[in-house]
């Protein structure tokens, strides 16, 4: 089914694949302890899911706990494939010790970019001594240098993952000096990481910065909003970096988004959303719109050329962040600091606050029938974390900042329906969609428009 993703020879192997599949995954997975072909199996389904999966009802995750905890009944973790203390009785094992150090090291990497992007916790026990064993080259088995790299820079975010949720369980957010010192830190691995380094090389390295950089986007209270703005700006050049990279250099070289992983799709949304976040704040008033306009647009390419199925995850986000900036561009500048409102989502808590964000924005214009978006969200100040109060109103409780008359007709935007490419669905079932004007919801729940 991986390997049918793209194959342009008969587009029905696909989807008849898929659909031959999935009972028999749920039902191969229910019968524990798994062999090892199963969990293998199971660890590229958590790589290259279904495309029927929806933005959080994604079961990658649980497919890599699957596997993370059947190679544990297995044994595998400890680097062997017969190991006398994890014999089955009713099971023949005849896993070698290479297999079981690759597939514990698969399972290491794959646990850690699923939890990432999903914003939950990993398990921090995946990386012990046979992974170290791995990369300090005391292993008996070599690594590729892709794999190489994957495992290192794995290692490194879980490690970055636990400290700041374990400083978000006693704050509402993350100190700057933590961050950085983490940015310092990464330095050093990347600088014994860096000889021969290829394009593909670069961009998981630039990956795992970014993962550490979103966590400038939480500050703790009290935060300094030039130190903010420094630190944000430093993210939004790693963004735009990656994008170039993904979008430009690999995919014209080698098709890379093509065949890229999930991971990588995710990775890609993450940076848009810094990207736009911090366009939308006051932060770069010295920068060129044209300049930022092809950003997006070139990221947002990026993300649809991801996708391998007709109506699938990728399609439906470009064609929502597509119609989300091109209402936004036409609409009043938005002063918004791009502080995130999220905290225990960790370094996903940006794109999770972002689309929440712009989904509250995109129902209140379509409720009040100006077919624009004017300036709205949950927002701080840019007086060190107050909020600002003057000219506010609420809406829906949520406190917006009056910034004067806005445009009233979708006609001024030079669009007949700025909704309609919207997938409603997704933030129905995703974001907590409540229809608040069942008068007018109807006319919005059509299909989407031309991708």
């Amino acid at each position: 089914m991986t390997a049918c993703r793209r194959f342009s020879r008969d587009d029905t192997a696909f989807r008849f694949l898929i659909d031959s599949l999935l009972p028999q995954i749920w039902s191969a997975i229910s019968q524990p302890p798994l062999d090892l072909s199963v969990i293998n199996a199971v660890l590229l389904l958590a790589t290259w899911p279904f495309p029927t999966i929806r933005f959080l009802s994604d079961p990658s995750m649980i497919f890599a706990g699957i596997a993370m905890n059947s190679s544990f009944l297995m044994g595998l973790h400890t680097g062997r494939g017969t190991h006398s203390e994890f014999k089955h009785a009713t099971e023949v094992n005849d896993t070698t010790d290479e297999e079981a150090t690759f597939t514990w090291a698969g399972c290491a990497i794959i646990s850690h970019r699923v939890s990432a992007y999903m914003g939950c916790p990993s398990a921090s026990s995946l990386f012990n001594k046979t992974v170290d064993q791995l990369l300090d080259g005391s292993s008996q088995f070599p690594l590729p240098r892709y794999f190489y790299l994957h495992l290192e820079t794995a290692r490194f975010a879980n490690r970055v993952s636990r400290t700041m949720c374990a400083s978000l369980e006693e704050a509402q957010g993350v100190s700057h000096h933590l961050v950085a010192y983490m940015e310092e830190e990464y330095t050093k691995v990347q600088r014994l990481l860096y000889p021969d380094n290829s394009d593909l090389d670069h961009f998981t390295l630039l990956s795992t910065l970014l993962e550490i950089q979103t966590y400038y986007f939480m500050p703790l209270p009290g935060y300094s909003p030039e130190l903010l703005k420094r630190n944000l700006i430093k993210c939004y050049t790693t963004a735009e970096s990656l994008i170039h990279q993904a979008a430009s250099r690999l995919h014209r070289e080698t098709a890379f988004l093509h065949y890229a992983p999930h991971f990588v799709f995710r990775t890609l949304l993450s940076a848009i959303c810094v990207v736009m976040r911090v366009h939308l704040s006051s932060y770069t008033k010295g920068f060129q719109a044209d300049t930022v306009d092809a950003l997006i647009k070139e990221a947002i390419r990026a993300l649809r050329i991801c996708s391998v199925q007709e109506g699938d995850l990728h399609v439906r986000c470009a064609s929502m962040l597509e119609s989300y900036w091109e209402i936004r561009k036409r609409s009043n500048h938005w002063c918004r600091t791009g502080v995130s409102v999220y905290t225990h989502r960790l370094g996903a808590s940006l794109t999770f606050d972002c689309l929440r964000r712009w989904k509250r924005d995109v129902e209140d214009a379509r409720d009040s029938g100006r077919g624009v978006i004017g300036p709205g969200g949950t927002e701080e100040g840019e007086d060190g974390g107050k909020k600002v109060e003057n000219n506010n109103v609420n809406v829906g409780g949520v406190e917006r900042v009056d910034e004067g008359p806005r445009p009233t007709a979708n006609a001024d935007l030079g669009l007949a329906d700025p909704f309609q490419r919207f997938d409603w669905s997704v933030f129905m079932d995703d974001f907590d969609w409540s229809f608040t004007n069942t008068s007018t919801s109807p006319a919005f729940m059509g299909p989407m428009g031309p991708t």
